[in-house]
């Protein structure tokens, strides 16, 4: 092939090859945007109704070092009633089922496996708005005092006044956008993210260290948010 012929013939490969780049690069860039939900608001496209009778209470910001308060009553969360209203909105129990990487048949057992707890901080997460038949993503912060279903690992699984499925937060390429109604006291540098646990914990409740760093731990470790890490010394 003549240097005339091969010549549009490598600009034409090194453009594809730049459009692969950048569409690769753009599908694996997280979104900075996070929603703050406030802990007695359900937030957007909520997957039930309530699954508690009371709103939660708010707490006035982080306390102590426990992840979780509350004593893992039901009432506080009613499991239930969840699993009977998936069982009646097979759209909305396909989707919330994917999400948790299980089939629909197993929500019964998944969900009375999980605990009733009381988020004690700001939580990053990623949370599942219902649209359209199916589970769409966005990142949230959960206020201290929102009600959530734990697993055995404390990781929290469910948002109780909405019954959206959520999963650990993913960390965002820069400082996150933080968007929606903030609460008094709201502060990024304190927002927490939760990184899973390979084991199950055998305590009732996750911890925090005090430095906030990432660290093997039978219970979930946990870590600032990235704006947390970014601000600190």
């Amino acid at each position: 092939m003549s240097k005339s012929r091969r010549r549009p013939l490598l600009i034409l490969i090194a453009i594809l090859v730049a459009v692969a780049a950048a569409t690769v690069l753009y599908v694996r860039q997280p979104a900075r945007e996070v929603l703050a939900e406030p802990a007695a608001s359900k937030g957007p496209y909520a997957f039930t109704p309530p699954l508690t009778t009371a709103p939660p209470t708010a707490s006035p910001g982080p306390t102590g070092t426990d992840l979780y308060a509350g004593s893992g009553d039901n009432r506080l969360c009613d499991r239930r009633f969840l699993i009977d209203y998936l069982n009646t909105h097979p759209g909305e129990a396909k989707a919330w089922a994917e999400v948790e990487h299980i089939s629909t048949d197993q929500i019964p057992a998944f969900v009375n496996g999980l605990t009733p707890k009381v988020l004690s901080h700001d939580v990053r997460v990623t949370n599942h708005g219902y649209i359209d038949g199916k589970a769409v993503p966005r990142q949230s912060v959960l206020q201290a005092g929102t009600v959530v279903l734990v697993d055995s690992k404390d990781q929290p699984v469910t948002r109780c006044l909405c019954g959206n499925p959520l999963l650990p937060a993913i960390e965002a390429l820069g400082p996150p956008d933080y968007k929606g109604d903030k609460w008094p006291g709201f502060d990024p540098g304190h927002i927490i993210v939760i990184q899973p646990s390979p084991s199950p914990s055998p305590s009732p409740s996750g911890s925090i260290s005090p430095s906030g760093s990432a660290r093997p731990s039978p219970s979930p470790s946990v870590s600032p948010s990235p704006s947390a890490r970014a601000s600190s010394p």
